[in-house]
């Protein structure tokens, strides 16, 4: 990092500002200790409209079709440091709010500008799907190529415990050091591999951002710590998947 103060983004998808809200303060009082400025942002706040499935962004390159906030937010994240999404768990998932979001922001798995922000995710529920939520948050944030720093989840019958300065550790960390002290996991490298071969494969316009950043090439999204193994283990999950496409492309 230089000596610019490191900012995040925390974006609150419950209407209430209640559970959810209350740990996202918790959680930006522990950054502000560690001197990272926090911005937290209501998703009900702005208007975000759901995707028509045009295929214009991805396709053309072309702003969206939908006037609405979706770029203001996407303006934000891009320039934080890092992300915190959190929501209620509605229906055994997120909330409705930010799945139109992240509907919204399909183009990422495609071209993954994201890549290297650490993100964190805070997760508050009745009783249920608390785990289930995280991992469909996590799984988001690998596809895009955020660094996965941790999860906060509290159930109703536990909302007065405290949020510990050891429960954010992890992503205060990781916005302070930089993509490079990532250590993906081998889920994670596969994800990788497997929107790099889509990136370099199908669309015009993602086969240029890869090469322009010369990620078609990489065994991850960026220069992080793997290790020879895991640099290993990518290579050749790489070289059999292109080998499986290829025959499928073949037969087909």
């Amino acid at each position: 990092m230089n000596n610019t103060r490191a900012r995040v983004l925390a974006i609150n998808s419950s209407r209430q500002r209640r559970n959810t809200y209350a740990l996202l303060q918790q959680v930006g009082e522990l950054l502000t200790q560690r001197g990272i400025a926090v911005e937290q942002i209501n998703l009900h706040d702005y208007a975000i409209a759901d995707c028509l499935g045009c295929l214009r962004c991805l396709e053309q390159g072309e702003p969206c079709s939908r006037d609405d906030d979706y770029d203001a937010i996407m303006a934000k994240i891009k320039a934080a440091d890092g992300l915190i999404l959190g929501t209620p768990v509605h229906m055994a998932g997120v909330s409705g709010k930010l799945k139109t979001l992240l509907d919204r922001m399909f183009v990422q798995v495609h071209r993954p500008e994201l890549a290297g922000k650490p993100l964190l995710t805070v997760v508050s529920t009745g009783g249920s799907s608390l785990a289930s939520t995280h991992r469909y948050l996590e799984e988001v944030g690998a596809m895009t190529g955020l660094y996965l720093c941790g999860r906060i989840g509290r159930r109703a019958l536990e909302m007065n415990k405290a949020v510990q300065p050891q429960e954010v550790a992890g992503f205060a960390d990781a916005v302070l050091a930089g993509p490079e002290s990532h250590r993906p996991t081998l889920r994670q490298i596969s994800f990788f591999r497997v929107v790099q071969w889509m990136g370099t494969s199908f669309i015009p316009l993602d086969r240029e951002f890869w090469e322009a950043g010369g990620m078609d090439k990489m065994d991850y999204f960026y220069p992080c710590q793997m290790g020879p193994l895991k640099v290993g283990y990518s290579r050749l999950f790489g070289a059999i998947m292109r080998a499986m496409m290829s025959r499928v492309g073949a037969d087909s």
